[in-house]
């Protein structure tokens, strides 16, 4: 070969990737600059994402928090209810659209990222929840009600309240803290709070009482 290049894909292995579009699936890439064909071992040096594709890697390296506490040791899928060779891969589908609005589809299984909110780890690691209860749940994820939107402090209903919470308290122990952080940078702070309802109908407090150990449910 004359010249060498290097391609880099928005996946890690085939457990989770950042796609373009929910139809075609089509990982971002991009490649290394060229260099002289060679058998020896080359540097590539410093290797920049492109910034308009930056957020689709950080989505990619986010996701690393929660398959690090799945504490499925078994096979290499994210839960043991599939066998090695039939693992589902988590998609997020993104595009830099500037949007914010993010959501778990249950038909597909996908997560859909709005341009701006992998800014917020948190975010991301929320939404990727999502599917991996829907994996625990066998890929039947529970019926919701009352859950078209959901304030933190407000109540909704028990369901809504488990499935939104749940999230937000896995998010919170794969990045270390007892907050949830948005896409704007600011932030809740469940240890902290003031005026909000009470209730298991209230997704906040779900959070605020967590079990101890949610790695030991991420099975």
């Amino acid at each position: 070969m004359s010249q060498l290049r290097v391609k880099f894909l928005s996946s890690s292995t085939k457990a989770w990737r950042v796609v373009s579009d929910a139809r075609t699936l089509q990982e971002y890439t991009f490649f290394s600059a060229a260099r002289p064909g060679s058998s020896a071992v080359q540097n590539l040096g410093t290797v920049k994402v492109p910034t308009d594709m930056a957020p689709a890697w950080k989505t990619v390296d986010t996701t690393n928090k929660l398959w690090w506490k799945r504490a499925n040791t078994q096979t290499p899928c994210w839960t043991r209810n599939e066998a090695a060779g039939q693992c589902t891969t988590l998609t997020y589908v993104w595009k830099n659209d500037g949007k914010k609005g993010s959501w778990w589809d249950g038909g597909t299984g996908y997560v859909h990222l709005a341009g701006l909110d992998p800014r917020s780890q948190h975010l991301v690691l929320h939404e990727a929840d999502h599917f991996f209860m829907g994996r625990l749940y066998k890929g039947n994820a529970p019926y919701v009600t009352n859950c078209a939107t959901h304030p933190m402090e407000k109540r909704t209903s028990a369901t809504c309240a488990l499935w939104e919470g749940f999230p937000d308290t896995v998010a919170a122990y794969a990045m270390g803290d007892r907050r949830y952080v948005y896409s704007d940078s600011s932030s809740v702070e469940f240890d902290k709070p003031t005026g909000w309802e009470t209730g298991d109908q209230v997704e906040g407090r779900v959070v605020l009482h967590p079990c101890p150990h949610p790695s030991r449910h991420t099975v």
